[in-house]
């Protein structure tokens, strides 16, 4: 799609997250596991950079592909997973 839409510069990128840390999981959390917050911390902590991610941090990279800062970016993957798929 990156490609064919390059003519127009229309700039076509993808995000790929991991397992987010929000209200809602940890709600979900404490419904089937009891403790929410204590087990997404577990967890967390056995990722890669020792956390799950957050909407903040999807959030600054889809920032980063429409800043000006990113306008030279397109078809690429950016993997805010911390880690987790490499």
């Amino acid at each position: 799609m990156a490609a064919a839409l390059l003519k127009d510069k229309i700039r076509v990128n993808w995000v790929i997250v991991g397992w987010m840390a929000t209200p809602q999981e940890v709600a979900l959390r404490d419904r089937t596991h009891g403790g929410g917050e204590a087990y997404l911390q577990e967890t967390g902590e056995k990722r890669p950079l020792g956390r799950h991610e957050t909407p903040e941090d999807i959030a600054a990279g889809v920032l980063y592909l429409a800043s000006d800062e990113g306008s030279h970016v397109t078809g690429c993957e950016l993997n805010i997973s911390g880690g987790l798929f490499i």
